[in-house]
């Protein structure tokens, strides 16, 4: 069946314009041919000797030795007729004038091309002929290529090949050319004079040079660029769990730095490059499909999602102004692909999840061993300390009344275990249909995804439909909508796993009398983890959301578009409880509702031509606004009378405990931006962006912000005197400087507040009236944080792209940060918002691609990539007030001048003080020894305290990243294996790993409460310690801070895809894959997993989660 398609109008219609175009084409061509004396069949001179050849032979000698093409008619030309040719510095011309006459044939030139027919024919005639065509495109290995495109150059004509790489057309022009293009190859353009059949083979595009990148309100080809700007290789990380598209990013792009997730249906954090702001976000601005985006990324399906390109310097993000200090992740949903028949497809994989690391509650033996361990002093004997004493009875150390109820009871609860999910599990299902029709391009999708966390009642769910559609209304008119609505719930309460670590394994959680559940087994202070089971808990979520555009070809300017997007995003949440437990047992509820809506109008002006074949220029105006509303309301109730209604009875609570609260809030931008990009001979390249901000939330003074960038290429493998240098196949330099802003401002934080609260108290027992007071002072004088940063990059592909990549440098300054100075107290006020201070911010990022074997049936590929990040706050307030020549830090605020953010100021710590050691005045054997840095007069003086002796001992950013990730191919074997990590070298990526502190700070509390085996304390057995003794006296106890460096084996997938001929047509396609996630971490750091920076103490967290997946995907 032929799989042609038309996006013009109807047939007849189409190919009228078509024989109209032609006929235009032949006239342009040959007044050119006319007014070009220096035609290339005038002006290339050849020189050779052949006997007995065909006309075909000779024609063929010509086009290998220059760059002309002949298009004839088979049955014109009689190849029995042999020639002989003898020429010497003869022009092309001068060569077919000497044979062509005396085979009855003429012919025409079209600079590189020459029309050859008989010499009576009628050469217009001939040239609007049409053919039809077929033929079959192979990878390099042999191998068929579905899905590539067949496209007749100039027009939208094509097809697309079928599962064994064939193709056919119709009507096709013997004087066009044919362009077959796929991602991840090279574009191959075929001339087709006569020729009906044929054999193409495309070779792998390793560096992606034909690859398109979104760039901000449209798109550009990889060799065109000009920023830093990256696609994401997302298609690495399909087989993989995540039920966030952004997880697919993690560790895989270099400065784009993606946090861990340990909770069913968390958002990772995200930031680019690091820190530019004090008190602002660091997140990156989001757009998707070609609008800024403000809901939730979990709640993108990610198998609908096509492409992640990131912006990551000043000059590519200055497009989106104000808001792209932090970079920009453009996100772009999938298209219908080319061809008439409907493409089915359909995924789905079920995860199991296991703990990767946690940590673990002593046992009854290890929990009574831990009592004795406190009182060491009593419970050994002896001058070491290392004999057992008899008579030391733990009982009478015992201080929690449930400890002491249950201990002779010989109890050993695993309260972790009470808590774990034995079955934490992912399961996701999608299905979509895509197509293209002659004038409709659509793409629709629905997805299911369920996970069950490791810790009871951790649910997730998500449903999503998608429809994607683009219509071709007329040939000068397409409309289009984006869209999609997700339903999710995250409804269920966890136990609290804080607790779980501090009940003592000697007690129960039920009454061993009544099984019922005993709501403080230990100490009235905490409650069983396992009452949060009896809450009910209702948290769902809606998200609409539809992006309507049309683009429209206006027809006074050639190469003139103008586009329009109309965005609407509608988001619900829904959060009701009640807890039976509350308000004394007597029961509490609330609930809690809001609504978000954003609407986004983008005018976008596009003109993109090319001059004399050397001058490309496209210019964009973009001109449009986003406007941003929400409303939300908080009822809350308790002392039920009738609790059987929960939350959907609020008013049976006591009317002295209802509570309401309500708000609103509304903001708007005004945005304009100029973008201008050229490109000459495709070796230098420019790009001049200007863009306007306005913003409500600013003052009157300061409501609009400029942002101008420039940036620049130098494609130096295109240059004349490269073209003998073989091993490199692409080099290219650039170099951008830019602005971009940094709103962190709230939409109200340019005004006074006033708060309203119980004011006064008429009389004894009288009732309280409500007053209002101003709660924060105006300035009106806030302005936008401004980011100017200087990149400057290297694109190379070496050795026949065996080895290809990209290397950063990046520079920069932030200025008029926002932030919180202190004023003094009797203004009434403590502090006020003001714009001081500059954080300077630059690092070297790298992306390596290696292709280290590749035979017709192996192939083996590696990608490095690395990162490194520094920061340095450079001015706060301004202020020397001990006059030493130089600003003073902020030491209270960890803000310290000419240092990083995340600095740690802390004591020295020199080891721990052992038995028999001399122990200064207020510490004890066991603890801490500080060292004595300074005194008041600049020596040390004995004396450890806060004034002089705590320094910089680290800092909590990293000092770099890096990945490995490596790709096997054995026949329809994939293997990938991918590894990720966070390096602190000697001085960065500290975390704090302070255990003796909250729950177990000492005393009654380390005595009665579990603690966790990773803790490895001080004991006369155990002299050599991390940590001090459980117990001990000491003037200063400080935090200590740990490394958490770490490599992580995070991905390995397996996959198989079966040979399409099984199925015998049925079946398009069927991959079966295996992977697991997280599989092994090595690192030093004691606790929770680094990554989550939680180390040994109460501060529990759900762990990170292990995971094994079996996974399909088939197409019909």
């Amino acid at each position: 069946m032929k799989k042609t398609f038309n996006c013009c109008n109807l047939y007849r219609l189409s190919k009228f314009l078509r024989i109209m175009r032609i006929t235009v084409f032949l006239l342009l061509l040959a007044t050119m041919q006319t007014l070009a004396g220096n035609a290339l069949a005038q002006r290339t001179k050849l020189s050779f000797s052949m006997k007995d050849m065909s006309v075909a032979e000779l024609l063929e000698q010509i086009e290998n030795k220059t760059d002309i093409h002949f298009f004839y008619q088979s049955g014109d030309i009689d190849n029995k007729e042999l020639l002989s040719i003898d020429v010497e510095n003869k022009t092309v011309d001068e060569i077919l004038d000497a044979f062509l006459p005396k085979l009855n044939l003429k012919y025409e030139t079209f600079d590189k091309y020459i029309a050859i027919s008989k010499a009576d024919a009628n050469l217009d005639n001939f040239l609007q002929q049409e053919i039809d065509v077929k033929g079959k495109v192979k990878d390099a290995s042999g191998g068929p290529l579905p899905g590539v495109s067949v496209v007749i150059k100039g027009t939208t004509m094509g097809t697309i090949t079928d599962f064994d790489g064939n193709f056919n057309l119709s009507t096709v022009p013997i004087n066009s050319t044919l362009i077959f293009s796929f991602v991840g190859m090279r574009t191959v353009e075929k001339k087709v004079a006569d020729q009906s059949s044929f054999n193409i083979t495309m070779e792998e595009d390793a560096i992606g040079i034909e690859e398109v990148v979104a760039i901000g309100y449209g798109v550009a080809r990889k060799s065109d660029l000009t920023g830093a700007v990256v696609k994401a290789n997302i298609e690495a990380f399909r087989e993989q769990p995540n039920i966030n598209i952004v997880q697919s990013l993690q560790g895989s792009v270099p400065g784009l730095n993606v946090g861990i997730t340990n909770d069913a249906g968390e958002n990772p954090g995200i930031s680019i490059r690091g820190t530019n702001s004090l008190s602002g976000s660091s997140s990156p601005l989001i757009v998707l499909d070609g609008v800024i985006y403000r809901g939730p990324l979990g709640e993108i399906n990610p198998d609908d999602v096509e492409s992640v390109d990131v912006l990551k310097d000043a000059s590519s993000a200055a497009i989106y102004g104000s808001e792209a200090a932090n970079g920009v992740l453009i996100i772009t949903t999938k298209k219908g692909q080319k061809g008439e028949k409907p493409q089915f497809s359909y995924s789905s994989y079920y995860t199991i999840q296991k703990a990767a690391s946690r940590m673990t509650p002593l046992n009854r033996s290890e929990y009574i061993q831990k009592i004795k361990d406190v009182y060491w002093q009593e419970s050994r004997m002896g001058d070491d300390y290392l004999q057992v004493n008899p008579d030391f009875d733990v009982a009478l150390k015992l201080g929690h009344s449930g400890v002491k109820k249950y201990f002779d009871d010989g109890y050993d609860t695993d309260w972790y275990g009470l808590i774990a999910n034995d079955h934490g599990h992912i399961q996701n299902h999608n299905l979509s249909v895509s197509g293209q029709t002659e004038l409709t391009n659509y793409y629709l999708s629905s997805s299911f995804t369920e996970q069950e966390g490791y810790i009871i009642n951790d649910k997730y769910k998500k449903w999503t439909v998608r429809a994607n559609f683009e219509n071709q209304i007329t040939d000068w008119m397409k409309l289009g909508l984006q869209s999609y609505v997700t339903s999710a719930d995250n409804s269920g309460v966890s136990p609290d796993m804080r607790t779980a670590y501090l009940h003592s394994p000697v007690v129960t959680p039920y009454d061993p009398k009544t099984g019922e559940l005993d709501y403080f087994p230990q100490a009235g202070s905490i409650t069983n983890p396992l009452q949060r089971l009896e809450v009910t808990n209702f948290d769902k979520r809606l998200n609409l959301f539809a992006n309507f555009n049309g683009e429209i070809k206006l027809p006074f300017v050639e190469g003139l578009k103008y586009r329009f997007n109309f965005s609407h995003n509608y988001r619900s949440s829904r959060k009701f409880g009640f807890n039976p437990a509350g308000e004394s047992f007597a029961g509490s509820g609330n609930k809690d509702y809001g609504t978000a809506y954003d609407w986004t109008f983008d005018n976008i002006l596009n003109y993109s031509r090319v001059f004399n074949d050397i001058h490309d220029v496209s210019a964009t105006l973009v001109y449009g606004r986003e406007s941003r509303e929400y409303e939300g309301t908080a009822s809350s109730s308790g002392v039920f009378v009738n609790p059987d209604l929960g939350y959907n009875k609020l008013e049976a609570g006591s009317v002295d405990k209802m509570r309401v609260n309500s708000g609103a809030w509304e903001e708007n931008s005004l945005y304009s931006m100029g973008r201008l990009q050229y490109k000459l001979n495709n070796r230098y390249l420019a790009t001049v962006t200007v863009r306007r901000d306005g913003f409500s939330g600013f003052g009157e003074d300061n409501k609009f912000g400029v942002f101008p960038s420039a940036a620049f290429g130098w494609v130096i493998s295109e240059e004349d005197f490269m073209q003998s240098t073989n091993w490199i196949n692409f080099l290219k330099l650039r170099a951008s400087y830019g602005e971009t802003g940094n709103r962190t401002v709230g939409r109200y934080s340019t005004l006074a507040t006033v708060n309203s609260q119980n004011s006064y108290v008429f009389g004894d027992g009288g009732p309280s009236a409500i007053g209002i007071a101003i709660g924060r002072l105006a300035n009106s004088q806030l302005k936008w944080e401004t980011t100017t940063g200087l990149n400057l990059g290297l694109d190379f592909s070496v050795l026949n792209q065996r080895l290809h990549g990209n290397i950063e440098y990046y520079n920069t300054n932030t200025t008029d940060q926002l932030y919180k100075i202190r004023i003094p107290y009797m203004t009434g006020f403590e502090e006020v918002f003001t714009n001081i201070g500059e954080i300077a911010n630059w690092g070297v990022e790298a992306s390596i691609t290696s292709l280290n074997v590749k035979t017709s049936d192996f192939a083996w590929e590696s990608t490095v990539n690395f990162a490194l990040n520094r920061n340095e706050v450079v001015s706060i307030l301004g202020k020397d007030d001990d006059g030493d020549g130089k600003e003073d830090d902020l030491i209270d605020s960890g803000l310290f001048i000419g240092k990083s953010v995340g600095a740690i100021y802390n004591y020295v710590i020199d080891g721990i003080y052992q038995l028999g050691d001399e122990v200064p005045s207020g510490y004890n054997v066991g603890g801490y020894r500080l060292v004595d840095l300074s005194g008041p007069d600049g020596v040390p003086d004995g004396e450890v305290s806060a004034a002089h002796d705590r320094d910089i001992i680290g800092y909590t950013v990293p000092a770099y990243r890096f990945s490995i990730q490596n790709q096997f191919r054995y026949k329809n074997w994939s293997l990938r294996v991918f590894v990720n990590s966070i390096q602190g070298g000697k001085n960065y990526y500290y975390g704090k790993n302070t255990p003796y502190v909250g729950a177990w700070s000492g005393g009654d509390n380390i005595t009665n409460w579990n603690i966790v085996k990773e803790w490895d304390y001080w004991t006369p057995e155990n002299p050599g310690a991390e940590y001090p003794a459980l117990e001990y006296v000491a003037k200063i106890r400080p935090n200590t801070y740990k490394q958490r460096s770490f490599i992580r084996l995070q991905d390995i997938s397996l996959s198989y895809k079966f040979d399409k001929h099984l199925f015998k047509g049925y079946i398009k396609g069927l991959k079966l894959y295996v992977s697991g996630k997280n599989l092994h971490t090595w690192t030093k750091w004691k606790g929770n997993d680094p990554e989550l920076g939680k180390g040994i103490s109460d501060e529990a967290v759900n762990p990170v989660l292990r995971s094994y997946s079996i996974g399909v995907n088939l197409q019909f």
